[in-house]
């Protein structure tokens, strides 16, 4: 684990500087590196805090079942790594995401027969857009429940399930964007091919 260097630390290092150097900088170089450690904790937090705004779940080019859960205002997401019949392997990624920093969330489904379920009995405001990707998908409001969230779909129409009901916006294209993108979310398009 990291952790911040005290001043002793810095001063001590900074004194294995060449005499000559430390003569004529030493003692600028020792304020200027106490000055960026101890801004350190807000700039992080200012950067996680921009990365929890609108963060982005990517998933693979293989199979996974993404579970969306409200709890209360907060919106859980886990994604799974399923067999090609929907068996629950091994969970990939699970996290809340807190109402008050997160403001929308992209998943990203990308290749690979993958199943979206929705459920809970709470509403999240965060609103969660879901992007299928290539091969056939299924999308799943769980009976009884309403939306989690607000939620909307893009994927095409053909070979994909959609059994889905209030607050879940299902927009069905020919060709999504998403077709772009590999499990590394770059564009393939940019991509150069032997």
């Amino acid at each position: 684990m990291f952790t911040i260097p005290g001043d002793a630390a810095i001063e001590q290092g900074v004194r294995q500087l060449p005499p000559e150097v430390y003569a004529l900088n030493g003692a600028w170089i020792e304020h200027s590196l106490k000055a960026r450690r101890d801004a350190l904790p807000a700039e992080v937090m200012n950067y996680y805090e921009a990365l929890a705004r609108k963060p982005v779940i990517y998933g693979t080019d293989k199979h996974e079942k993404f579970v969306v859960r409200a709890r209360g205002v907060d919106l859980e997401i886990e994604m799974w790594q399923t067999s090609s019949k929907g068996k629950e392997k091994e969970l990939l990624f699970s996290r809340l995401f807190l109402a008050s920093e997160t403001r929308e969330i992209n998943l990203l489904g990308l290749a690979g027969s993958d199943s979206f379920v929705f459920e809970g009995s709470g509403r999240s405001p965060i609103r969660l857009l879901v992007h299928g990707g290539a091969d056939e998908d299924r999308y799943e409001l769980k009976k009884g429940d309403k939306a989690p969230a607000p939620i909307r779909i893009y994927d095409t129409p053909a070979g994909n399930t959609f059994k889905t009901g209030r607050g879940i916006k299902v927009k069905k294209k020919k060709t999504p964007a998403l077709k772009n993108f590999d499990a590394n979310g770059r564009l393939l398009e940019f991509y150069i091919w032997d």
